[in-house]
């Protein structure tokens, strides 16, 4: 029994300590935004602003003095997140505006208020979206309520807002996406023949669907609408914040099964405030300007081996864009949109 007992003591030992370590090795090499930069007088969107890693980035970006105006789709469930913000960075410019990226038709309306009552947008920060969604189900436009939310509202918000962007220039466009853009077997990332003019089951696009393939277009899009917008003083990112402890979780897992992996939940990912940081990286650092177009992580650039290659193509982001314009409505008013560029 003596053995017994000191051969388990022995064995949690060891667990405990390599937990440890393994906890250590991945959280100390976690990257912080050091910039000093402040934003007083400047005006930062947040989609999505309200919980998880927009709330964090709000703060950060509020305590920098920007009028920061939360885009989310809930006045009452907004409202909470607003005064904590003002709370904790001592910054009362904090308003909320309605935003539903799955209906372009609030995209628009949204859109329609901002420059009416904004006379400049200096930081417009892409953070919203949705990692789940049932097959088949769609958009209020009749796209994958995935990809449509995460890639075609976000299009359409920022393409609404490009002229204010470049009147209010030298301005950024942040917008999240993901290390899961490589996707796997199972959900593989899209290549150009998912952007073939299709309807299925009366969804538009049947091939664009899921994380995945959002997260690779939401890359692709900031890769192409840095070349578009060269010129212009607009700079565009696209970052992965890190395997983050949100309340997606609590989307994917049963209580029963959260409570049994938290321990491997606590180890590997980061809380929300050091989820934000590279997100704050890309909206303030005055270092990386000259790498408009780019992929970050962990408040740096992203490696090539990080990124899938179809991420990385040219022409297929080319495809992307010119579809983007289409299904949005906006194709007609491309000259428009890209105005002055040379």
């Amino acid at each position: 029994m003596t053995w017994l007992k000191v051969t388990g003591a022995a064995l949690v030992g060891s667990v405990s300590a390599l937990y440890g370590v393994c906890y250590f090795r991945y959280h100390r090499t976690r990257r912080v935004c050091k910039s000093s930069v402040t934003l007083e007088g400047k005006t930062v969107i947040i989609t999505g602003g309200n919980t998880g890693i927009g709330k964090e980035t709000a703060v950060d970006i509020a305590r920098r003095g920007a009028r920061v105006v939360l885009a989310c789709r809930s006045k009452e469930r907004t409202q909470p997140a607003i005064e904590e913000i003002k709370k904790r960075s001592g910054n009362e410019k904090i308003f909320f505006k309605k935003l539903d990226l799955s209906s372009f038709d609030s995209v628009k309306h949204f859109a329609k208020e901002f420059l009416q009552e904004e006379p400049r947008l200096d930081i417009l920060i892409n953070n919203a979206g949705l990692a789940f969604g049932s097959r088949g189900e769609t958009t209020s436009d009749g796209f994958d309520v995935v990809f449509g939310t995460n890639h075609f509202g976000h299009f359409l918000l920022t393409m609404l807002l490009v002229d204010r962007l470049k009147e209010s220039a030298p301005s950024r466009i942040v917008t999240l996406s993901s290390c899961d853009h490589k996707g796997d077997i199972a959900r593989p990332t899209f290549d150009s023949s998912a952007l073939l003019p299709k309807i299925e089951n009366n969804v538009r696009y049947p091939n664009l669907y899921g994380y995945p393939r959002s997260k690779q277009a939401n890359i692709m899009v900031a890769r192409q609408l840095a070349k578009e917008l060269k010129g212009t003083g607009v700079t565009t990112y696209s970052v992965h914040p890190g395997f983050v402890n949100t309340g997606i979780w609590n989307n994917i897992l049963s209580p029963t099964l959260r409570n049994l992996m938290y321990p491997f939940i606590w180890l590997f990912c980061i809380n929300e405030e050091m989820g934000a940081q590279t997100t704050v990286y890309c909206a303030v650092e005055e270092s990386i300007t000259h790498l408009s177009g780019n992929y970050f992580t962990n408040c740096q650039l992203a490696h090539p081996s990080e990124i899938h290659e179809n991420a990385l193509d040219d022409n297929l982001a080319k495809k992307l864009l010119d579809l983007s314009f289409e299904a949005t409505g906006l194709e007609e008013e491309i000259t428009d949109a890209f105005t002055c560029l040379s």
